[in-house]
């Protein structure tokens, strides 16, 4: 009777757990759209203030520089060795050791 009672005890508190938990979630998850729906609101009632449109994420520009032509050469001598390197990484070597063995068996038994 007791092994019942601390089953039922234990679902009890399983299933209180995982809604307290999805509750702490959802608030959690409610709270960062809010605040993202609050950012966005102010864009665009600031956007039209302004006269340049501006929206976030939209105007990054990535460049790297090198300071002399050696250092893009070694680059380029670099991305080459690595596409080789992968080459050969690519290659199914125990298909290739099987097609291999079954022409020298084919060149042996011809003869």
């Amino acid at each position: 009777m007791s092994g019942r009672i601390h089953g039922f005890l234990g679902g009890v508190l399983l299933t209180s757990s995982l809604t307290y938990l999805t509750a702490l979630e959802f608030r959690k998850n409610r709270d960062i759209v809010s605040q993202s729906l609050i950012t966005s609101k102010d864009i665009i009632e600031n956007r039209h203030n302004r006269d340049t449109t501006y929206v976030p994420g939209t105007n990054s520009i990535n460049y790297n520089d090198r300071s002399n032509i050696r250092e893009s050469f070694a680059d380029i001598w670099n991305s080459e060795i690595i596409k080789g390197v992968n080459w050969v990484y690519s290659i199914n070597w125990l298909a290739a050791g099987e097609k291999v063995e079954r022409g020298l068996r084919k060149l042996v038994e011809s003869k």
